[in-house]
């Protein structure tokens, strides 16, 4: 095909060379024109400027739609490799295994944490045809325990050393803190709530002891190992029993008759009410 053409260019240098000399062979007759067909190029150098000119202005014709605003098409990167769905947003997905993924699809099978930018491992499946199983890099290293391994219900990874049973659940121990101060509670006295949230015994007094009707503090145990919390009930009302006192003498209030308390409502204030002993009391009314 290439001598071919080689042998098209003779002719046509040929055809437009010097003639003077009277010999070699004729001139070719002059170009025809046709009204349904354009002017025939006197040289392969005209045809190909024509078709270069031909493609420039098809170039610019398919450049003009962007030229003019038109919103293009939505790039789709690809299928995701696990759920199959359109992947469209290069922040929301990752490569890997020489396919594409959604960033929520990619994640660890053991603890579910999403492995985009993580490193990860791919441990292939027993079953013929079937995806090989990802796991995060601390899975992986204890995927050589048995599958009924025990796994922590704080933290979701697998307990491969100590485990810390409380509530009828797993943990490591690390993992089994406080709701509040997130001490660890390993080997320490702790407690629960009625939905189940883990307290140190402290935080736990502080969220839901009783408040004192005179000092509006927590009444909590006094050392943490106590079992018993001592409190004064007197008008409805929570005391701690150092604040059960006569607010004019100090005298400390119990029931014994001479120790009674008589409570005094402040003037203007309803809601405010002085402990009293029976002789302060007296001597209030009598001012």
């Amino acid at each position: 095909q290439e001598q071919h053409q080689e042998q098209q260019q003779v002719v046509y240098s040929t055809a437009v060379g010097d003639v003077d000399s009277g010999s070699g062979p004729p001139p070719p007759p002059p170009p025809s024109y046709n009204s349904n067909h354009a002017v025939l190029p006197h040289s392969a150098q005209q045809q190909q400027q024509q078709q270069q000119q031909q493609q420039q202005q098809n170039q610019q014709q398919q450049q003009q739609p962007a030229q003019t605003g038109q919103i293009p098409v939505a790039r789709v990167f690809g299928a995701c490799g696990k759920c199959g769905k359109e992947v469209s947003s290069p922040t929301d997905a990752c490569q890997a295994m020489g396919s594409i993924y959604h960033s929520a699809c990619f994640v660890c099978s053991c603890c579910g944490r999403e492995l985009t930018g993580q490193t990860f491992y791919a441990v292939p499946s027993p079953t013929e045809g079937a995806p090989p199983t990802i796991y995060c890099a601390q899975d992986f290293l204890y995927t050589g325990f048995q599958q009924a391994a025990e796994k922590c219900s704080a933290c979701g990874h697998m307990i491969t050393d100590h485990i810390l049973q409380a509530l009828g659940r797993p943990f490591h121990p690390a993992c089994f803190r406080c709701s509040v101060c997130q001490a660890c509670l390993d080997g320490r006295p702790f407690t629960v709530d009625s939905v189940g949230s883990v307290f140190c015994v402290p935080d736990y007094h502080r969220v839901y002891a009783p408040r004192c009707g005179l000092c509006r503090l927590p009444i909590t145990p006094e050392t943490e190992d106590a079992q018993e919390v001592l409190r004064v009930v007197s008008m409805g009302k929570d005391f701690h029993p150092s604040c059960y006192r006569c607010q004019d003498c100090g005298l400390q209030l119990t029931n014994d008759s001479h120790r009674r308390c008589y409570p005094m409502l402040a003037r203007g204030r309803s809601d405010q009410i002085s402990l009293l002993c029976y002789g302060c009391r007296i001597n209030r009314e009598n001012r």
